[in-house]
């Protein structure tokens, strides 16, 4: 496997996991990242850079407009089901 395939690979589960476990911003999170780079012998400014941009992305994501679905006053409504049917029997 190529390197950048690993690198893409491990951005993935580190989106995955902060997905999860979510981001914890407390008054000590840039000591807590400087602590991290220091551990896994990085710079902070490069631990930063990588950072950064992935937590900013999740929180777009988590902040971001809903997609358009049905108006309120439609939902649950006659109209709503007899489009779900016209669908189903348009595709049989």
């Amino acid at each position: 496997m190529e390197e950048s395939r690993k690198g893409q690979i491990a951005i993935l589960v580190v989106k995955s996991i902060l997905r999860e476990k979510g981001i914890r911003l407390s008054s000590n999170y840039r000591r807590e990242l400087g602590n991290e780079a220091k551990n896994i012998g990085i710079s902070f400014e490069e631990f930063l850079e990588f950072a950064e941009p992935l937590i900013r992305e999740l929180v777009d994501e988590t902040f971001a407009k809903p997609k358009k679905s049905a108006p309120l006053d439609e939902i649950g409504s006659d109209k709503v089901w007899e489009k779900i049917r016209q669908k189903k029997n348009s595709q049989k």
